[in-house]
């Protein structure tokens, strides 16, 4: 097992979070991303962080020095009124169910109305893993400790029993019927990534670190969840589900949509929609290694996922049981159908794995022609992969934009025309809504929506600043 090391990381860690507050403040008033709002606070405080770990460990197994930086908002193009409305649910204890900290896993749900009441969205919720900022995998469950995830006991998490209200835009997961027609009244379901791990992995006892417990329960958060709404809101009666994720959370829906297939009645209609969720098995030319890849091991062998009920099921045994964590390699055994959206040059992708960031001062007249090469790389092999799976999943449903972005689901590609994407095959454009509403109607000339101009020159990516 490899050895985790710099003890002192987590309480350097603790400083910056101070730090980056009182910087916040200061530069919030000045004429910068923060001033224009391109960033958020948790954004810039990854950026102070990054910017000051620089670990051995790190230089030893996969250099990581220009892993994650800020990442660019895109500008409000439409106001809109959002009041997304939540109740939170705590687990008990008995449930085996906790979040890395060990106190109560935690979840958020809307009940369904009408017609639609037997219907459920059912998504795993971005979050990262523990090592994914570039820290030892043990340095960085530490520090989460301390966040919102890695405690149901956080305040930005909403106390048991008690309603929250969202106001930012929620796409596909609106319960707002002028915003989603189709599924604003279907039971919502949010499982929150409290456990550092992705929703994976059970370990009985918790393992010690900086003289605290870290307990790595994701299979029982996530089951316990599943079997609470059977119990509670009759999900074995349901009609149709929805699998959904976004980010990391979009690879938790497709791992578990295999392993639920055998826990859910056959009678009920699955569908899968994730987000921003395919992330490649690519070489880093700066860290000289595959990031994500490395990542995956890092993480399974720490926490003994290749123990775990969840990947029975999964072909790749020993030293490539990794793969079993990857869409890449698991997308072929996934029986439902699945709609993706996705960048094509998608930013976490390419300046928390591929270290570029040249793009990030405003867009690409930033980048170099090196630089310009590496991002074309990038996306020219995450089409090669997604129209293999286009190929070879008929009925699967895409929705790729060739700009710098992330989630599209969470962004203004659900609402209004202004990051369309156009279909060459039937000539037709369409934004995120009705392309996701076209899959899932079964409409096979509304199923493929894939940008053929690339980010240099596609106009309906926005980077300029003001």
């Amino acid at each position: 097992m490899r050895k985790e090391s710099s003890v002192l990381l987590p309480t350097i860690f603790i400083e910056i979070v101070k730090f980056s507050n009182v910087v916040w403040v200061i530069f919030s008033k000045k004429k910068t991303f923060v001033k224009q709002k391109m960033i958020s606070q948790t954004q810039f405080f990854h950026f102070l962080l990054l910017q000051t770990f620089v670990s051995a460990w790190i230089k030893e197994n996969c250099s990581l020095s220009n892993l994650n930086q800020t990442l660019p908002t895109q500008p409000d193009q439409v106001h809109f009124n959002f009041s997304e409305f939540f109740t939170s649910i705590e687990l008990s204890n008995s449930t085996d169910a906790k979040a890395l900290d060990g106190s109560n896993y935690k979840f958020y749900f809307t009940p369904g109305q009408g017609s639609d009441s037997d219907k459920f969205m059912i998504h795993w919720q971005g979050g990262k893993f523990c090592g994914y900022e570039g820290l030892p995998i043990l340095d960085s469950c530490y520090t989460r400790l301390f966040t919102r995830f890695g405690s149901g006991n956080d305040t930005f998490w909403a106390a048991n029993g008690t309603q929250t209200v969202e106001y930012s835009p929620s796409g596909a997961l609106s319960s707002m019927e002028e915003y989603n027609p189709l599924f604003w009244k279907w039971n919502k379901v949010k499982l929150l990534p409290l456990d550092g791990a992705n929703f994976q992995g059970y370990l009985k006892e918790p393992l010690e670190y900086n003289g605290s417990k870290m307990w790595f329960r994701g299979f029982n958060n996530t089951m316990a969840s599943f079997d609470y709404l059977r119990d509670n809101y009759d999900l074995f009666n349901a009609s149709e589900i929805i699998l959904s994720g976004g980010s990391t959370g979009g690879i938790a829906a497709m791992i578990w949509s295999i392993y639920l297939k055998d826990y859910l009645p056959k009678k009920i209609k699955i569908k899968i929609y994730i987000d921003g969720s395919l992330f490649l098995d690519a070489f880093n030319e700066e860290t000289h290694c595959y990031l994500f890849r490395f990542m995956m091991q890092s993480l399974a062998e720490i926490i003994q996922l290749n123990a775990s009920e969840l990947y029975g099921n999964c072909q790749y045994k020993d030293e490539d049981f990794w793969k079993c964590l990857m869409i890449k390699y698991i997308y072929k055994a996934i029986d439902y159908p699945v709609f993706i959206s996705n960048a094509q040059t998608d930013v976490s992708e390419l300046v928390e794995l591929m270290s570029i960031t040249c793009f990030l001062a405003g867009g690409p007249e930033f980048c170099n022609n090196s630089d310009r090469k590496r991002i074309e790389k990038v996306r020219e092999l995450f089409l090669t992969e997604a129209m293999k799976m286009k190929k070879q999943k008929p009925n699967w449903g895409f929705f790729l934009r060739s700009c710098f972005e992330h989630s599209l689901n969470f962004s203004w590609a659900w609402y209004g025309h202004s990051m369309d994407v156009f279909n060459a095959e039937n000539q037709r454009i369409s934004n995120l809504r009705n392309a996701l509403y076209g899959w899932y109607l079964e409409k096979e000339d509304l199923n493929h929506f894939i940008d053929l101009i690339d980010w240099l020159h596609n106009p309906r990516c926005v980077y300029l600043l003001e």
